[in-house]
């Protein structure tokens, strides 16, 4: 149980870190493509946001699942899991 207890402990920050995330994406998105005489700076750019996007996405559907298993287990145990 203390596992557990451990695990849906970690939804709230995994959310922020997923904003964190979605902040460095951001600034990744606005790194230019191209050097002055045209060569390319960062040729996989695209994958790169690609995957942070997917990456966002993805914490934050673990951290609602993780929110919406403590909320259904409080009642059940009538204590306070945090």
């Amino acid at each position: 149980m203390k596992q557990l207890v451990k695990l849906l402990d970690q939804a709230n920050p995994l959310k922020g870190y997923a904003s964190e995330l979605q902040s460095a994406m951001t600034q990744v998105a606005l790194v230019c493509d191209l050097h002055e005489d045209g060569t390319n700076i960062f040729p996989s750019k695209k994958e790169v946001i690609e995957t942070m996007a997917n990456a966002i996405q993805k914490m934050c559907e673990v951290s609602d699942i993780l929110l919406s298993i403590k909320c259904n287990l409080q009642p059940q145990n009538g204590g306070d899991l945090s």
